[in-house]
């Protein structure tokens, strides 16, 4: 379960990176089991 804030989002690679410098993507997160709907908002 990731609980630390994410620290900036990089629209040049679609990822998210937290405050440990790691950055995550969608595919990262669907690994996680993450549902789509929270992945990709419509």
């Amino acid at each position: 379960m990731l609980l630390e804030t994410s620290r900036r989002y990089n629209p040049a690679i679609e990822s998210i990176t937290f405050l440990k410098d790691f950055s995550y993507n969608k595919e990262d997160f669907a690994k996680a089991g993450l549902q789509l709907e929270f992945i990709t908002p419509s």
